[in-house]
């Protein structure tokens, strides 16, 4: 008994030993679990739980992460019933989004909740291992009462039972989830415009890039064109000097020729001395024949007289110019020592200028060959132009197509959007009328809806604001390009013009080569090349002001087909503006009939809880002696007829005020079509005028091409003719003048002078003759010029009367659409938008009229606009 006494002490020490330990290793455990319990359910925080939530409404859970947990694909947010023991044990669950966000919601449905209301709840979150890293505060689920409930319609025409706070609830929160949508829409549409922004800029950068190298290459090109200039000059100068080397040896030559000619002159007039005193007594004794023959022998004799008279006198002169010539001929010899001087030293100078122009000539080579690398260059840059105007168009096709997808999408959901919260607006003051009891949380839902309305019309003025920055951006875009089309197109007109005056050049070297040629014995003197080298420099100027004019022109006519094409724009915006006009009208017949049946439903309804409470009346002062729970019950179902008819009573008020206000948008909706047909339809007369004008326009532009063509049939054959008589001119005026070079040192020789003279004489007559027959058919093709250039002129005339006429109209119609406008204005700033579209439509028309009127008067005068 004592060992078993002392067994048994001892298995409880042992027992009470094994305790204490498991005692300490199940605290220890408990504080180590206690703290990962704590760590783990503080690391996700619950916000915003409310103490009861309706049965038939979402629930709509908001928390938090912190102490870096991190979200993994199967987390989720429970459901359980308080004092549940497992994971498991959920009710409903929803899994976590994938998200870097700290600030989480999840939506629990209405259909995965419980009925019961006496239970508490609580919400977890519980991770893809069943580790719970937070719970929130309990609560409860509360019964509908029936006052709460209310019918909804849905989609499918269903009629469901709902409170009305979860469906004011779910209509805000899906207000709010489009105000999200929106507002990451907005923040995609910054981001797009920011990277479209620095697109337009590299854009931009890289077109004034292109246009400095532009500018670049054409002061080169001034510089190479300035070098040869002075080349050409420096050849001009070299050939001068050479025709100077030319007329000194010319001179030299004659003077020599003149002294041999002076003495063998000498001679002959001794010898012919003795001969013509021969001659004399032979003449008078033929005289002294021949007088009773001839009556005009007496004037011959006088004559041979006179001129033995003049031979003596001759003879008298021959003798003093001996003694002249000379002293001639000493000085002669004297002065053809300086002569070889000159001559030497202008062999040197020929010399001299022989290297300069082999100089000349290798720096026109250099000059030649920049040219041509200038000219590749500028190949290369063009390529590179219209490979980025190519990218460009893309760009701008793209940006354009978007924006234009983006703007309609954006477009449908704020209609869609306002629409729905019109609908909540409404159904939110029919609440408010309808429940006393809700009224402040009603009013905090109005709050936060107009707050969401304002939203939504912030961000449609930051939407319009976005169009309107886009807008600018495409006609800077559309001015850039345009600018960069006119570079383009003047480097194509300066290329042709340059090879057109190359070809004129050469047409001009080629036509002085046959001039040369025809007029060999006449060289040109240097009066006359100048006179030839302004000529071609005031073509030139002619050449230059008429491209000049030309880009003016093509300017102008851009303008117009640009005004142009905004009037169709106009007038394409006011028809898409009467189709959604139309349908609006539309939808709001639709609706008006709507309202009016339910209206008339309710007015039936209205009267059938007028007639039973009249009849309960009736019946309660029949039973005025019966007492106790049959008259409360009575006055109860009074009361609910009243409160029913007054609910009717408002319902109906609410209807007829839905109807007034779908009449005043409907007349409202007439007015703003009534204003946009008048538009439309002084877009379209705008249209016609602008058709008139290009008729006109376009018989002005067949009109100059037939006087030009007249030009370039007559003008060349005339030019020609003028440079022909010109020269024949020229010819007639150097030859006496020659003539009188030569009688200087022949007037002796009368006989030899005359014969000489006579054949000069028969030659100037022929020459004369066909020249004189050149003039007559010269005379007779500028009759025929004249005739048609006054045709043409008068028809001008016709066209300029046309013209004024049609500004005249102009300007009444003008003055007419102001004075429509003044008396339209109270109306106009009364509907506002349609108002601000009329005045813009009509100051861009009068602007495209008065800027098409100047352009067609600038054609018409010549002058550029």
């Amino acid at each position: 008994m004592e060992w078993d006494k002392q067994q048994d002490s001892v298995n409880t020490s042992m027992e009470e030993m094994l305790k204490d330990d498991l005692n300490k290793k199940y605290q220890t455990l408990d504080t180590k679990l206690d703290g990962l319990t704590k760590t783990l359910i503080i690391s996700v925080i619950f916000h915003d739980i409310a103490d009861t939530y309706p049965t038939d409404a979402d629930i709509c859970c908001r928390y938090s992460l912190t102490n870096g947990v991190t979200v993994s694909h199967g987390d989720r947010i429970a459901l359980y019933r308080v004092g549940w023991s497992s994971v498991q044990e959920h009710i409903a669950f929803e899994l976590v989004p994938m998200t870097d966000a700290t600030e989480l919601q999840v939506l629990i449905k209405a259909s995965s909740l419980p009925k019961d209301g006496d239970e508490f709840y609580q919400l977890c979150y519980v991770t893809i291992n069943d580790m719970v890293c937070g719970a929130s505060v309990p609560f409860q689920f509360r019964q509908l009462q029936e006052n709460e409930l209310c019918a909804v319609e849905e989609q499918d025409s269903v009629m469901v039972v709902r409170s009305r706070t979860a469906f004011t609830e779910e209509k805000l929160r899906q207000a709010f989830v489009a105000n999200e949508l929106l507002q990451d829409e907005k923040g995609n549409l910054e981001e797009k415009v920011k990277m479209w922004d620095s697109k337009y800029s590299k854009i931009a950068a890289e077109l004034q890039a292109i246009l400095e190298r532009l500018s670049n290459l054409e002061t080169e090109k001034k510089t190479v064109e300035k070098k040869l200039e002075d080349n050409m000059c420096f050849v001009h100068q070299v050939e001068q000097l050479q025709q100077d080397l030319l007329v000194s040896d010319e001179e030299k030559s004659q003077i020599v020729s003149k002294l041999n000619k002076a003495e063998q002159h000498i001679q002959v007039l001794t010898a012919t001395v003795d001969t013509l005193s021969a001659d004399k007594e032979r003449m008078a004794q033929l005289l002294r024949n021949k007088t009773q023959n001839e009556s005009g022998c007496a004037v011959k004799i006088s004559q041979y007289g006179a001129q033995v008279d003049s031979l003596t006198h001759m003879l008298e002169a021959l003798t003093q110019s001996k003694e002249l010539v000379a002293q001639e001929l000493a000085v002669a010899r004297a002065a053809n020592c300086e002569v070889r001087l000159t001559f030497m030293s202008h062999l040197f100078i020929d010399f001299m200028f022989h290297n300069a122009k082999q100089r000349v000539q290798e720096e026109n080579k250099i000059l030649q060959e920049e040219a041509a690398s200038a000219k590749k260059i500028s190949e290369e840059r063009e390529k590179q132009i219209n490979e980025l105007q190519t990218e460009k168009e893309y760009l701008l096709s793209e940006l354009v197509q978007a924006a234009s997808k983006r703007i309609k999408e954006i477009k449908i959901m704020t209609e869609v959007y306002e629409g729905r919260l019109e609908e909540l607006v409404d159904k939110v003051t029919l609440v408010k009328k309808d429940l006393c009891m809700v009224k402040a949380e009603a009013d905090k839902r109005t709050k936060e809806a107009m707050d969401a309305t304002e939203m939504n019309k912030c961000l449609t003025q930051q939407l319009l604001e976005a169009q309107n920055k886009i807008s600018e951006q495409e006609h800077s875009i559309a001015e850039l390009t345009c600018e960069k089309e006119r570079l383009a197109a003047d480097l194509w007109k300066i290329v042709d013009s340059r090879s057109k005056l190359i070809r004129h050049n050469e047409h001009l070297a080629d036509h002085l080569v046959d001039l040369e040629n025809e007029s060999c014995p006449l060289k040109l003197q240097p009066q006359e090349l100048s006179a030839e080298l302004e000529e071609k420099t005031h073509f030139c100027k002619d050449f230059t002001d008429l491209e000049h004019r030309i880009a003016n022109l093509e300017i102008a006519k851009e303008e117009v087909t640009a005004d142009v094409n905004v009037q169709l724009e106009r007038i394409n915006a006011i028809a898409e503006r009467l189709s959604e006009l139309d349908t609006e009208e539309e939808k709001l017949h639709c609706e008006q009939q709507g309202v009016a049946a339910i209206c008339d439903q309710q007015g039936n309804a209205l009267i059938e809880t007028v007639n039973e409470l009249t009849s309960l009346e009736e019946r309660l002062r029949k039973d005025y002696l019966m007492e106790g729970d049959a008259e409360l019950h009575n006055n109860s179902e009074a009361d609910n007829l009243k409160a029913a008819v007054n609910e009717l009573a408002v319902y109906m008020e609410s209807c007829r005020m839905r109807i007034s206000e779908i009449n005043q948008r409907r007349k409202e909706i007439t007015e703003e079509k009534s204003v946009l047909m008048q538009q439309q339809s002084h877009a379209l007369e705008r249209k016609n005028e602008y058709k008139r004008e290009e008729q006109i326009y376009h018989e002005l532009t067949a009109l100059q091409e037939r006087e030009r063509e007249i030009v370039y049939e007559w003008g060349g054959p005339l030019t020609a003719l003028q440079t022909q008589l010109d020269h024949s001119l020229a010819a007639e005026e150097k030859l006496p003048l020659m003539g009188q070079e030569k009688a200087e040192p022949q007037q002796e020789f009368e006989e030899t002078s005359s014969l000489q003279e006579q054949q000069c004489g028969s030659l100037n007559a022929t020459e004369m003759n066909v020249w004189q027959r050149k003039e007559q058919q010269l005379k007779l093709r500028l009759q025929m010029a004249a005739i048609e250039y006054r045709k043409l002129y008068a028809e001008k005339q016709k066209l300029e009367k046309r013209l004024a006429k049609l500004h005249h109209r102009l300007n009444e119609k003008k003055a007419k659409s102001s004075s429509s406008e003044e008396s339209q204005a109270s109306g106009c700033v009364v509907r506002g938008q349609p108002a601000t579209e009329e005045q813009a439509v009509e100051s861009d028309s009068s602007s495209t009229n008065d800027s098409f009127a100047s352009s067609f008067a600038a054609i018409i005068l010549g002058i550029p606009p």
